[in-house]
């Protein structure tokens, strides 16, 4: 491959559609971290979550950096005894 080629190449890579897409992941790492090295305190975190499924990843993900409180709400769960159930998993988790 010549340089020609290569340059049309790195060009065409910077161009895909999958280039130009943010990495949230990687992002909230760097947060984090600047979060981490700010303050000697863990700032609070105000999570809401519709069921426990939804809020462990999230939950064990920022814990370590964050003094997280879940906040469990949904108005459009129905029948009322699921959301009777799903607040019963999520105390059970925590």
């Amino acid at each position: 491959m010549n340089e020609k080629e290569k340059e049309a190449y790195i060009a065409y890579l910077k161009n895909r559609k999958s280039s130009t897409k943010t990495n949230y992941y990687i992002e909230s790492l760097k947060e984090m971290k600047n979060v981490k090295a700010s303050t000697n305190k863990k700032p609070k975190l105000l999570l809401h979550a519709c069921c426990i499924v939804c809020a462990c990843w999230p939950l064990e993900f920022l814990h370590e950096v964050f003094d997280v409180t879940i906040m469990y709400n949904n108005s459009n769960i129905w029948p009322a005894s699921e959301y009777d159930m799903r607040l019963s998993d999520m105390k059970r988790y925590l």
